[in-house]
């Protein structure tokens, strides 16, 4: 790992543990020096951070510190369960509860008895699902729907959220007793702008994940480059970048050439860049045009686009190399002219 010291900052050292928190910036070992305290303790995390700076990967690391492997964790994202369904997922039902219900369900909560659930977008829910799980919470006991025996259970609950709660609370929008419940310890992912020292080896391991043999690495201009970037989606955000590099950029280090013109800061839109030349005896600016958003898909587009002519434009058979549905191909390639075949 010796590659990586260039970028560390003074002070900070590399950290890298088993549920793949990579980093070396010490805002960033901070919240994971303070989730290693939580070790042995049964009690009640909030998860705050913007979208994609890994607050899902934060509540596994607390879950994988208590090294015990017969301990469940229990994962459901809140917001992509129809309002309808939801009780039912979090607290099970009986046979014939409802229409449809043909047989008993254990809910989210009763699956983790002994362990973790992990309920993000918890500001998703609806009021009244507030009100339940707020009584959950207090009384682990809870009864399944269409059910008349309570279920008493043990369990760690962790959630996570892109928004301020407590703004939240402000606009009636969340319960404030069931704020205070929940954020017995409270963790604030830092955004990939704060933590710019990890993109370096943030980078390599995406490209190890996603480069196959085809190993690639970044030019340390490159890397101001991107340092220089807001990063609106975070670390998900930087590895969908990287995996499309992977695909469309040929030979074994990304330049800034690559990025030029296509990647735009979004709080300074008309700000330029200057970075070293690797000779370190001019610079160069460059105009930022494309979000990076844009960028990927556009590298998306292309990638798409050779594959197709690749069979003579035909759709189907390339959306079936590239393993998506040929309605997703054609969605794409609007933006594309081309003459396809089905």
């Amino acid at each position: 790992m010796s590659h990586h010291l260039p970028f560390m900052s003074e002070g900070a050292r590399l950290h890298h543990n088993p549920f793949e928190i990579i980093t070396q910036s010490l805002v960033m070992q901070a919240v994971l020096e303070k989730a290693d305290r939580l070790k042995g303790h049964n009690t009640n995390v909030l998860i705050e951070g913007e979208s994609g700076t890994g607050k899902e990967l934060l509540a596994r690391y607390l879950y994988e510190i208590e090294k015990n492997k017969q301990r469940p964790f229990i994962a459901i994202n809140c917001a992509s369960v129809p309002e309808t369904l939801i009780e039912s997922e979090l607290f099970g039902h009986e046979r014939g509860s409802f229409t449809g219900a043909d047989k008993r369900k254990s809910g989210k909560f009763e699956l983790a008895h002994g362990g973790d659930i992990f309920l993000d977008e918890i500001d998703s829910l609806n009021p009244r699902m507030q009100a339940k799980l707020l009584r959950v919470i207090q009384e682990k006991e809870f009864y399944r729907v269409g059910g008349n025996t309570p279920l008493k259970l043990r369990f760690r609950v962790i959630v996570a959220t892109n928004k301020c709660l407590a703004a939240e609370v402000k606009k009636g929008n969340f319960r404030e007793d069931l704020l205070y419940r929940l954020k017995v310890i409270t963790f604030t992912m830092p955004p990939l702008r704060e933590r710019t020292g990890d993109l370096a080896i943030l980078a390599d391991y995406f490209f190890k994940k996603h480069g196959g043999e085809r190993r690639k690495s970044l030019s340390r201009p490159a890397l101001k480059f991107l340092q220089a970037y807001s990063w609106p989606g975070n670390i998900r955000e930087l590895e969908n970048l990287i995996q499309a590099l992977c695909i469309l950029v040929e030979g074994a280090v990304v330049e800034i050439r690559h990025l030029t013109d296509k990647i735009i800061d979004n709080n300074n839109p008309d700000q330029t860049f200057n970075y070293d030349q690797p000779d370190h005896k001019k610079t160069t600016e460059i105009k930022r045009v494309m979000t990076l958003k844009s960028f990927v898909e556009s590298l998306e587009v292309e990638y798409i686009t050779k594959i197709v002519r690749m069979h003579s434009g035909n759709v189907t058979e390339a959306a079936r190399v590239l393993g998506i549905s040929r309605s997703t191909a054609y969605g794409k390639l609007n933006r594309a002219n081309l003459d396809c075949q089905e």
